[in-house]
């Protein structure tokens, strides 16, 4: 069985993480005042960011997995060598903006 995880976003509630009107998790500590809190911040950061970071860490190696490509004819190595229709600067460009998103996305921007 391959039950799907309620789709994010994911909100928080005081402590607790709330997901379509359901909740998902609670975060209970009996350490610092506010720790709860930053705890529950932090776990939903993690997860509303998953899919970003995933989509900026297979946009990265597709960049890789081009280059190595072109790298085995030298008179390809270029910013010219096209993959799917896109040249490796474009690949590139792609890449680095989907890692900046994701990167924001997470430290909570």
């Amino acid at each position: 069985m391959n039950t799907e995880h309620t789709k994010t976003p994911w909100k928080l509630e005081h402590s607790i993480i709330v997901g379509e009107g359901n909740c998902i998790a609670g975060v209970f500590s009996d350490s610092k005042p506010g720790q709860c809190e930053a705890n529950a911040k932090f776990i939903l950061r993690a997860c509303n960011s998953h899919n970003k970071l995933l989509e900026a860490c297979k946009k990265a190696v597709l960049y890789d997995k081009e280059i190595c490509k072109c790298a085995d004819d030298p008179d390809k190595m270029s910013s010219h060598c096209t993959a799917n229709g896109k040249t490796l600067d474009d690949l590139y460009a792609d890449w680095i903006l989907s890692a900046k998103q994701a990167i924001a996305k997470a430290e909570g921007e």
